[in-house]
């Protein structure tokens, strides 16, 4: 039986088999004549379990590229392997681009908006572009589906083929960067934000700084050097890049070569400066062994049924650890921490949440397992890991 690992190399499998198929009519054979569950491997970026199969995985990297873009309606169709660094050229070749995107970019878009990643600002996660997309139900039949289904869905409510995306006008992005004491780090989010589309900062555990990274707007041609070779973590420099203007597409991203897991928790923005404070008391005091940057960023809020933003704007608080075992106790006391300032996790990354508590957060959560049942009634699109929650 083949193998199958994340990005992270801290989740893997053994799946009956693993397939690629060529194209859709393909893609609906394998589903339609297997009697094995079925998940989709994307990128392998999630840190959570949600591809992890004994089934049928599937590997959608040879159904990729930007099909049509529609400027009158301001949108653009995506077939689902296609991974994020692929979409600025042409969709900025089209004259368009995604509204918003987070730092890393080797991400498929199918699973990018299935798990909700986002980036940074007022935007909502790239789930709530999705205007519609072309799903294989576990029958094989091709069917489209509106966006609260093809959305934030977890690959629960069919196997993504493409995604219509709202887009918006290629823009140009300003790019600063500084670092600071993180007794500072109120005060310079106040003063940054005026202006900014995105604003962000990582504090540093054991140096106790921050450093912030704020884009703007420009009209400016691209000026500017590019960012340097990746540096160590930990380290001020690995956040700082030259100042520059650039198109979207080319500023959002960093380079992450270093292999890593994560933890996110969306906490209401009111008080976040207030949970990253206890969270510093308790990672300073409690569990020095936790020395990797805390990401701190804004988000929009979105309606989508899944999304851990219930549609209020908040703060998302990123932890960050080499793989093994040494983060398992801090992460563990970090997320009790955020679950009492009110948040919920991101469906990508770790939890240690019990179902069951998981389940109180979402109050539409079984309007989607009604959902999930009439499209796959037999769970078909489940795994070990969904199931206790979505059956």
């Amino acid at each position: 039986m083949p193998s199958w690992s994340n990005w992270a190399g801290n989740v893997t499998c053994r799946p009956r088999q693993i397939a690629r198929p060529a194209s859709v009519a393909d893609l609906q054979q394998l589903v339609a004549t297997t009697d094995d569950p079925v998940r989709v491997a994307g990128a392998g970026h999630s840190f959570s379990p949600l591809c992890a199969t004994d089934g049928l995985l599937l590997d959608l990297s040879l159904l990729t590229g930007v099909t049509a873009v529609d400027t009158a309606r301001g949108t653009a169709t995506i077939a689902a392997g296609t991974r994020l660094s692929d979409l600025g050229q042409p969709l900025r070749e089209a004259g368009v681009g995604l509204a918003n995107q987070g730092d890393v970019d080797t991400q498929a878009i199918a699973g990018a908006t299935a798990t909700g990643t986002h980036g940074s600002g007022s935007f909502g996660s790239l789930a709530a572009m999705v205007r519609s997309a072309d799903v294989v139900l576990p029958s094989g039949d091709l069917v489209r589906q509106d966006g609260d289904d093809a959305g934030l869905a977890l690959g629960l409510l069919g196997v993504l083929v493409s995604l219509e995306l709202q887009v918006v006008p290629a823009y140009r992005l300003h790019e600063r960067t500084w670092h600071g004491a993180y007794a500072d780090a109120e005060a310079e989010w106040a003063a940054a934000a005026d202006g900014a589309r995105n604003l962000e900062f990582f504090w540093l555990p054991v140096l106790d700084a921050c450093v912030y990274k704020r884009f703007a707007e420009s009209t400016d041609e691209p000026w500017g050097d590019p960012p340097p070779p990746p540096q160590p973590p930990g380290t001020i420099e690995r956040y700082l890049n030259p100042e520059r203007v650039d198109w979207s597409y080319r500023v959002y991203p960093s380079q992450r070569t270093t292999r890593f897991i994560e933890m996110e928790y969306a906490v209401p923005a009111a008080t976040a400066f207030a949970t990253l404070a206890a969270l510093r008391d308790l990672m300073r005091d409690r569990h020095p062994e936790l020395t990797w940057a805390v990401e701190f960023r804004g988000q929009g809020g979105d309606a989508l049924p899944l999304s851990p933003t219930q549609g209020a704007d908040v703060v998302t608080l990123s932890l960050h650890s080499a793989p093994g075992d040494a983060w398992r106790p801090g992460f563990a006391a970090a997320e009790a921490l955020l679950l009492e300032a009110g948040g919920r996790p991101h469906w990508g990354k770790l939890r240690g949440i019990a179902d069951e508590r998981l389940a109180a957060l979402y109050p539409r959560l079984e309007g989607f397992r009604r959902r999930r049942r009439e499209l796959d009634p037999s769970g078909r699109l489940l795994n070990d890991y969904l199931r206790p929650l979505f059956t």
